[in-house]
């Protein structure tokens, strides 16, 4: 209850009522008497930002030191967007920037902000760049960063949710997801750069080969190895299996272009592959050619 009457007189001070009786903000307050639930805070920032409420969120959370907490939660790029955007409406981009550079947070945003929104941080954070590559060099986002792998882990899955989403047209379900990891030889592998997930892998391993049902990079991570270290990671399990199989849409070039940087070779057009509808391309990494309408595990 402190800490409640603490930030509503911060918020008081800066002369905004309206917060204080809007019933999402509210609650954001109160959740925050623990302060520690990041999937609760992605909630509240989807909540906030479907309601048109989110720069009100943004003044609440600067009102009490929390605006790192919020660039921590919202780990998705539609969410950083956002998150920007709103500070910027409510003339709160700087304190944005400045406490996010201070949590260690600042690649994350700069890295997911679009062309407008990263002139806007350059000019908050006091710096001038005439390109997004420029800028991109001077936060650091195109430095070397390692890239460190580890199984996935239940508490991966609203970072890779949040990946799967906005990488793909018609995303996986968490439900579909773990039907998959579920099965005997079907497993999963993270990315990870710093101390956030930056991409994964989901693969299943049969007798003689690997299939990868799934396979994502954060778009704000992409171009940082950690879709070449998840193939690398995948290809050490090959033991002796001689191949990995992956498929990708006939849509999805960028997938396309990845598979035959990192050593595959496309192989089939498979007619309707995707929902009955749509054609993919089988790419295959190894000595043989394998046939993907084979059974295998499948949602």
């Amino acid at each position: 209850m402190k800490l409640q009457r603490r930030v509503k007189k911060l918020l008081a001070k800066y002369d905004h009522p309206a917060v204080l009786t809007d019933p999402i903000l509210d609650g954001f307050i109160d959740a925050y008497e623990v302060f520690d639930n990041i999937a609760e805070t992605k909630a509240y920032i989807d909540a906030a930002n479907a309601a048109g409420r989110l720069p009100k969120l943004v003044i609440a959370a600067d009102a009490a030191g929390w605006l790192p907490k919020l660039v921590d939660a919202a780990d998705a790029t539609r969410r950083l967007r956002a998150l920007v955007d709103a500070a910027d409406n409510v003339g709160r981009l700087r304190a944005l920037v400045i406490e996010a550079n201070a949590a260690g947070l600042l690649q994350e945003l700069v890295g997911a902000a679009d062309d407008d929104q990263m002139r806007k941080i350059c000019d908050a954070a006091g710096v001038v760049c005439f390109s997004r590559k420029e800028c991109c060099k001077m936060f650091g986002i195109l430095s070397p960063q390692t890239v460190s792998m580890r199984w996935m882990l239940r508490r991966d899955l609203p970072e890779v949710m949040a990946i799967e989403a906005e990488s793909f047209g018609y995303p996986w379900t968490e439900a579909e997801l773990l039907q998959i990891l579920q099965q005997r030889n079907c497993l999963g592998l993270v990315a990870e750069i710093g101390r956030r997930v930056a991409g994964f892998v989901v693969y299943e391993m049969a007798a003689d080969h690997i299939y990868i049902h799934n396979l994502a990079v954060a778009m704000s991570r992409r171009g940082q190895g950690a879709g070449t270290a998840l193939i690398g990671e995948t290809i050490k399990k090959l033991g002796a299996r001689r191949r990995i199989v992956a498929c990708a849409s006939e849509y999805n070039l960028e997938a396309q272009l990845f598979f035959r940087a990192v050593g595959f070779r496309a192989t089939e057009i498979l007619r309707n592959y995707y929902d009955g509808r749509y054609d993919a391309y089988q790419f295959t990494y190894g000595d043989r050619i394998w046939d993907a309408r084979k059974p295998v595990s499948t949602i």
